[in-house]
């Protein structure tokens, strides 16, 4: 059996200025339409944290599943192990949080400051996320 998932952002008319009531607006669209799970942003599970965890409540409340939590975003052009670290566990515990089990990275970056050290700073985050 198949399940089909969607992206929240993609239920979002501005995924990078949504609200807690964006994020709970686009997890109650996904499980009315018949969608098996979501794809949550870690800046959305920001968002939408408050006093406790309203993602990880709403999902459970409308059983949707979040295999996937996007995403490792900071690592590209970071200048030192730390900051890839920082960003990679964040976005790892996100996951963790949401019970996920995969992690997307993703390159923001307009230009690379160095493809030797993205290349090294990609593989950190791999290991960390592993």
């Amino acid at each position: 059996m198949s399940e089909l998932h969607v992206c929240l952002s993609t239920l979002m008319a501005d995924p990078m200025t949504a609200t807690a009531d964006d994020v709970v607006a686009a997890i109650d669209t996904a499980a009315d339409v018949g969608f098996d799970g979501v794809s949550v942003w870690t800046l959305h599970h920001l968002v939408a944290r408050g006093d406790g965890d309203l993602v990880l409540d709403r999902l459970r409340t409308r059983e949707l599943r979040s295999p996937v939590v996007e995403a490792m975003a900071g690592w590209a052009n970071a200048s030192d192990d730390a900051a890839v670290r920082a960003d990679a566990t964040f976005a790892v515990g996100v996951g963790q949080a949401l019970g996920a089990t995969h992690s997307v990275a993703v390159c923001l970056e307009p230009e690379l400051a160095d493809v030797a050290t993205t290349a090294r700073n990609l593989s950190l985050s791999a290991a960390i996320a592993a």
